[in-house]
């Protein structure tokens, strides 16, 4: 999704030394001289979004914040992630954290993703969640992460680098399986290529085969001991 394109009746901004023609009105102008900090309550979201790329590309930090974070309050996607990619970059790591996941919550299938990554060693659940909601944005590709997540959970019993964290190993297989089989229908060739070459759909059915197996043997010696007491 690409919420930076214009649409409708908006400033379109030209290459040629920041110029704009408002579609509505049909007048040209320059946007750096006539755009001051008293003119926002008259920009729309989308030009608002534009100066603010535009005054954080000339190195005028403050004022771009300032423009990016009114078209961000007025919910504006990629305004989000202009924002938090800035406070990324200037390690500004709390409010850089907060807009990623405003970014995400808004429908940002990339923010989706590092939102994810973000929690997946801390609250793996929540991880799974935001790689599901990049899903439903059409993103194919999340499918693959969901797959490996939960592989890596059905080998070891547990979430990587989280102590103390125990899962079902049959659930975790089944789920990695059946988001691999999702990734395959989703993408392209390249996906089936990539499944093949990595072997992990494989390895999770094998896995989740040895699983199954094991948990059969647990019955039948659970019900072995069971009519062996009823005999004493």
């Amino acid at each position: 999704m690409d919420s930076s394109q214009p649409s409708g009746d908006q400033n379109i901004s030209a290459e040629n030394g920041g110029m704009v023609f408002n579609q509505q009105s049909g007048v040209q102008f320059n946007q750096v001289s006539n755009f001051g900090p008293g003119a926002v309550s008259e920009m729309d979201t989308e030009s608002c979004y534009r100066y603010g790329r535009l005054k954080i590309s000339s190195g005028e930090f403050a004022d771009g914040q300032h423009y990016l974070l009114v078209a961000a309050e007025s919910g504006h996607v990629g305004a989000m992630w202009d924002l938090y990619m800035y406070y990324l970059a200037s390690r500004q790591t709390s409010q850089a954290r907060a807009m990623m996941f405003l970014a995400a919550q808004s429908g940002h299938v990339l923010a989706c993703h590092h939102a994810a990554s973000s929690l997946m060693h801390l609250r793996p659940n929540e991880a799974i969640d935001w790689w599901k909601k990049a899903h439903e944005l059409g993103d194919g590709n999340a499918a693959k992460y969901l797959a490996e997540f939960h592989l890596e959970r059905g080998r070891l019993g547990r979430t990587p680098y989280l102590e103390g964290s125990t899962v079902d190993k049959t659930e975790e297989l089944t789920e990695a399986i059946y988001w691999y089989e999702k990734f395959l229908k989703s993408v392209n060739s390249e996906a089936l290529q990539y499944v093949t070459q990595r072997n992990e759909l494989s390895e999770a059915r094998k896995l989740l085969s040895r699983e199954e197996k094991k948990a059969e043997k647990r019955q039948d010696r659970l019900e072995r001991k069971s009519k062996d007491k009823r005999w004493l």
